[in-house]
């Protein structure tokens, strides 16, 4: 997958179906698939780790995905 990196600004989709969340990128498992270790920092709250974590194009779950564009 094309600029997936340690380091890179994702948003993740929790299982609870909560808002994307900024999360930072801290292991690549899978190139390919997209599965990764994410620093998940929710607004107000404690930050926390998710590992294992797939890649979706869909916000789907339990998923990351690269954030959307903003004009």
């Amino acid at each position: 997958m094309k600029g997936l990196q340690i380091g890179r600004i994702v948003h993740y989709v929790s299982e609870e179906g909560n808002p994307h969340r900024a999360a930072i990128i801290t292991r690549v498992h899978d190139a390919t698939r997209g599965a990764v270790d994410l620093h998940i920092m929710p607004p107000g709250g404690s930050a926390f780790d998710h590992y294992g974590i797939d890649h979706s194009e869909d916000p789907k779950e339990g998923t990351w995905h690269w954030p959307e564009r903003v004009d």
